[in-house]
C-alpha cells in the first residue's frame, strides 16, 4: 500500500514539473522581446563614421579655401585689369568728361610736328620709318631725334625714365595746326607701336637745316638747283667713310630771313625728291625745360624774393628762381620734368589772377 502511495505522490510531482516548463520559456521570451525593444539600435562602426566625418569636413574645409582663393583671385584679376584699363586709357588719351586733357591748345607749342616715342619691341626693329608708315597720318617727313627728350630733362631723370633706350621720331605735318597735332596724338596713342606721343613744346630752328639721302645717292655739288631752296644755300656738307671711300650723306642748308612757311614749303618739295630720306630741322641750342616755366606779375604786391611754393599751392614746387637783373622782373617755377604736368601747370599759371604773362624759361631775358 505505501508503495503505491509513493509511486502515485512522484507521479504527480513529474506531471507538475512539466506543466510549469513551458512557462518559463514564454516569460524567458518575453523578457527577450522587451530587452530588444528597450534596447538602442546598434551604431554603425565608429571607424569608419569617424573618417566619413572627418572626410566631408576636409572637403569642407578644402571648398572652403578655394573659394576665397577663388575671391582672392578674381579681386586681384579686377585690380590688375583696373590697372590696365587705367593705363590703356592714358595711352589712347582717354580721359572722363570731368578731366581736362593732357594737351589743349591754350598752351604753346609747335604746330608743325609730333613727338612720338616708339616701344622697347618697335625700336629693337632698328628699322627707317617713312611717312608711308603712317597711312592714316597726313605727314611728309618722318626723322628720328634721339636726343630730344634729354634737351627737356637732364640725363639723370631721362635715364630713369620710360623713354630711355627707346626710339624717338618726330612726324612733320604737311598742313600744321595744333588742332590736327592733338588729333593725330589721340591716333599715335592707339597704335600699338607707339609708347607714348606729345606735342613738341619749341619751334624749329629757321637758320639751317640737313638733308640725309637714302642709301645709293650721294651729295653732289647742285644737286638740288631744280628746287626753289628760297633763302637758303647749301654751304657745308657731311661725310660717312665706308672701306677707303668716302661717300657724303649729308648736306646742311643756311639761310637767313625765311619765313616759317617758307621753311615749311622747302622741306616739302625736297621730300619730293626720290633722293632724299628726310630733312632734319635745327633743335640745337634749345634752352626749354620739361620742368620750369617763368612767370611776371600784373601787380608789384612784393618783392620777388618773397614769393615761395606756399603762394601756388596747386603747383608741386620743386624750386623758385628770381631774375632780378635790372630790377624786379620774374621768376621761373621747377617741377619735376614731365611733358604732361607741363601742360597742367601752364594752365595753372595762365589762370592765376596775380600773372602777366607765362612763357618758356629760355624767354625770360626778352622780357627782363
Amino acid at each position: 500500500m505505501k508503495k503505491i502511495i509513493a509511486i502515485l505522490i512522484i507521479s504527480v510531482l513529474t506531471l507538475s514539473l512539466f506543466s510549469c516548463k513551458p512557462n518559463e520559456e514564454s516569460d524567458e521570451g518575453v523578457a527577450e522581446l522587451l530587452d530588444q525593444q528597450v534596447q538602442p539600435e546598434p551604431e554603425p562602426p565608429e571607424t569608419d563614421d569617424k573618417n566619413e566625418k572627418e572626410e566631408t569636413q576636409d572637403k569642407t574645409e578644402e571648398t572652403q579655401d578655394k573659394t576665397e582663393e577663388t575671391q582672392e583671385n578674381m579681386q586681384e584679376t579686377q585690380e590688375k585689369t583696373v590697372v590696365k584699363s587705367d593705363g590703356d586709357a592714358k595711352k589712347a588719351g582717354a580721359k572722363p568728361a570731368n578731366e581736362e586733357p593732357d594737351f589743349t591748345t591754350d598752351v604753346p607749342f609747335s604746330e608743325n610736328e609730333v613727338v612720338i616715342v616708339l616701344t622697347e619691341e618697335e625700336t629693337a626693329k632698328g628699322k627707317t620709318y617713312t611717312s608711308a608708315d603712317f597711312p592714316e597720318l597726313d605727314v611728309f617727313n618722318v626723322f628720328e631725334n634721339s636726343n630730344y627728350i634729354r634737351e627737356f630733362v637732364n640725363d639723370q631723370v631721362f635715364e630713369e625714365s620710360g623713354y630711355y633706350g627707346k626710339t624717338t621720331l618726330m612726324l612733320m605735318l604737311r598742313e600744321p595746326s595744333k588742332e590736327r597735332v592733338l588729333e593725330y596724338i589721340k591716333i599715335l596713342l592707339k597704335d600699338p607701336r607707339v609708347f607714348d606721343a606729345f606735342p613738341n613744346i619749341v619751334e624749329l630752328n629757321l637758320l639751317w637745316f640737313d638733308v640725309k639721302f637714302k642709301d645709293g645717292y650721294i651729295y653732289t655739288d647742285g644737286i638740288f638747283s631744280d628746287i626753289d631752296l628760297g633763302g637758303y644755300e647749301i654751304s657745308e656738307y657731311s661725310i660717312e667713310k665706308r672701306n677707303d671711300f668716302t661717300f657724303v650723306k649729308y648736306c646742311m642748308a643756311l639761310g637767313k630771313g625765311n619765313s616759317r612757311s617758307e621753311q615749311l614749303q622747302i622741306f616739302i618739295e625736297l621730300m619730293k625728291d626720290p633722293r632724299v630720306l628726310y630733312v632734319l630741322p635745327d633743335y640745337r641750342d634749345i634752352d626749354a625745360t620739361w620742368g620750369s616755366i617763368s612767370i611776371t606779375f600784373k601787380d608789384k604786391q612784393k618783392p620777388l624774393k618773397e614769393y615761395t611754393a606756399a603762394d601756388f599751392k596747386q603747383l608741386k614746387i620743386k624750386e623758385i628762381y628770381y631774375h632780378t637783373y635790372h630790377s624786379d622782373c620774374c621768376i621761373t617755377i621747377y617741377f619735376e620734368p614731365d611733358i604732361r604736368y607741363y601742360f597742367k601747370a601752364y594752365r595753372i599759371l595762365a589762370q592765376d589772377d596775380r600773372v602777366e604773362k607765362v612763357f618758356l624759361y629760355r624767354l625770360y631775358e626778352t622780357i627782363c
